[in-house]
């Protein structure tokens, strides 16, 4: 039996740079032109929400690692990191179908 104490499992998904994803309540886009609709019908099939890792806009984010690296600070690109919400009995299969997209680095 789970611990009821337990944080719940939550998928992380990273997205390839290039693809340039915003994702928020208005839905998903790709500032490169990358058709993402293969990815909004995974999503809402799993009946699912993303949204970026951190509490911060992709914009700002990649800001923010833009400034770092012209200091010689080396961190990963935050910006291509979404959190993905959905049933916990979904996200094995969604975490599959994720890592198999060519949008998608890891999932």
């Amino acid at each position: 039996m789970p611990n009821p104490r337990s944080l719940p499992r939550e998928l992380v998904i990273m997205m390839k740079p290039e693809v340039r994803l915003r994702a928020g309540a208005t839905g998903m886009e790709s500032l490169a032109g990358a058709d993402v609709s293969p990815l909004v019908s995974l999503f809402d099939a799993a009946g699912a929400k993303i949204k970026p890792l951190l509490d911060a806009t992709e914009d700002r984010l990649e800001r923010t690692h833009a400034a770092l690296a012209a200091t010689g600070v080396h961190v990963p690109p935050l910006a291509h990191y979404y959190r993905a919400h959905a049933g916990d009995d979904k996200l094995d299969a969604l975490a599959a179908a994720l890592a198999a997209s060519p949008l998608v680095s890891a999932a």
